[in-house]
């Protein structure tokens, strides 16, 4: 069995578990006791009889819990291969009995034991592989964190100042057309009551843009630009296209024929054409801008809920927004539709940052499983003392053979250089540490992750 292959976990057979209490002594253990110390000294190799021992190790956010280990299965973190100091922390889970092998005495353990050797090598470097690529991992996280917060600062202040600026455009715009009515009322109408409705345009051009279907549009603009054709407009289509826009038809200009004669009126048409592109752009800039501060608004909620290091009161449904928001870019090229059924949630104790990863994770999984136009459903409730949070996605469905790796490090079903194999993984690690749990169900055309997290 190569290191690849070997599992992280293994159990230990009756012989195995005797070498051990021949190379050492049995301990007994009171809840909480500590038997290696993260930083301090070299760890000892321990062989769990009774009772559990659980790892932890000290991150920028608190503890974060590795690994609970049961009967049979050994512990000793991965510094017994280098010689380095312990590299996480454990201590017994309840009253707990352990074979100790101290550290000086390990090679001789597997020298002696062969069948001990031909597991435990495999192991602990499998182990020590999953530790430096989770280290490197959430070393580029804090990395991609920092990045994100610089970014998110220096783009906030062109993207405010852009929306002012087309906000001021829109009110220069409307004081401009109420002057210019009044110039032209003055110089085409002298002395008659009777005049061109230059407000009637003006209010045209102020209408909000017309939801249509494509065909109707394209109907309503083949019949416009062919009448301004008729009547001399130069590139009528796209004078046409614009009046449609807004909603204006080829009734509302035909007055203007009437009253005014078709030199005249072509310009004014023409200038109703400009005035609607003029308010697009506008709109189109207002809208550009407010989606910018949005997506800045999420990177730093994304990036920095969680820096005071300590768990806070952490709005779930919010946090749920601020992942989609920063992942909408990957959902448009595939037209996936995305239904939020947010039930009323309690604030949850968490580390809000780590829980963004959580859902970065699952939804991208989500994203990634589903066919072009398919469907994703963000659902939140409570349910007892636990809130949950479900995403399902209509994707093929997770292939019953695999199931049982889904949480497994390095462990992908997707191409080279397109997955690490580590999300999951990670997730899995970080609802654990939340005291939650996180699972799944699937079937064809269905697939559902359910992440449960503590109330209080």
């Amino acid at each position: 069995m190569n290191a690849a292959n070997a599992p992280m976990f293994p159990k230990l057979t009756a012989y195995q578990i005797q070498c051990a209490i021949d190379a050492g002594e049995k301990l007994d253990l009171k809840d909480g006791d500590v038997i290696f110390r993260e930083g301090v000294g070299r760890a000892d190799f321990y062989v769990i009889l009774e009772g559990k021992i659980k790892v932890v190790r000290e991150t920028p956010g608190g503890q974060t819990v590795l690994v609970v280990h049961e009967p049979g299965e050994f512990t000793g973190t991965t510094d017994l291969l280098t010689g380095e100091n312990a590299t996480a922390t454990g201590y017994a889970l309840g009253p707990t009995r352990v074979a100790r092998v101290r550290a000086e005495k390990f090679n001789e353990l597997i020298l002696s034991c062969p069948e001990m050797r031909g597991l435990l090598l495999p192991a602990l470097t499998s182990r020590r592989t999953t530790e430096y690529a989770i280290e490197t991992q959430q070393q580029k996280l804090a990395a991609l964190g920092k990045m994100s917060a610089g970014l998110a600062h220096e783009l906030n202040n062109p993207a405010a100042a852009a929306g002012r600026s087309a906000h001021t455009l829109t009110c220069s715009l409307t004081a401009i057309e109420d002057i210019v009515c009044d110039l032209l009322n003055t110089v085409i109408t002298p002395g008659r009551e009777e005049g061109i409705p230059l407000t009637t345009l003006c209010e045209m051009a102020r209408r909000t843009p017309e939801e249509i279907d494509p065909l109707t549009r394209n109907e309503r603009e083949d019949e416009l630009c062919e009448w301004l054709g008729n009547l001399g407009l130069k590139q009528p289509w796209e004078a046409a296209g614009s009046l449609v826009g807004a909603g204006v038809s080829r009734k509302e200009l035909e007055p203007l024929l009437e009253r005014s004669g078709p030199k005249l009126a072509l310009k004014l048409i023409a200038w109703l054409a400009n005035d609607i592109d003029m308010r697009v752009g506008c709109r189109d800039l207002a809208e550009s801008t407010k989606r910018m501060s949005e997506i800045v608004k999420a990177m730093k909620e994304y990036s920095h809920m969680d820096q005071a290091g300590a768990k806070s009161p952490t709005d779930l449904n919010k946090s749920l927004d601020t992942t989609m928001t920063v992942l909408k870019h990957r959902v448009r090229p595939k037209n996936i539709s995305v239904r939020k059924e947010y039930g009323t949630l309690p604030l949850v104790s968490a580390f809000g940052g780590a829980l963004n990863q959580v859902w970065t994770n699952l939804l991208n999984n989500a994203i990634d499983a589903a066919p072009p136009d398919g469907h994703l459903v963000i659902r939140t409730s409570v349910e007892g003392n636990d809130a949950l949070v479900e995403i399902t996605d209509d994707g093929p469905g997770i292939p019953p053979e695999i199931r049982a790796r889904i949480f497994e490090p390095f462990f992908t079903t997707k191409g080279v250089g397109e997955g690490t194999g580590l999300g999951l993984d990670i997730s899995h690690r970080i609802i654990r540490d939340h005291g939650g749990s996180i699972r799944f169900d699937s079937v064809p055309g269905r697939t559902t992750f359910s992440v449960r997290l503590p109330i209080h």
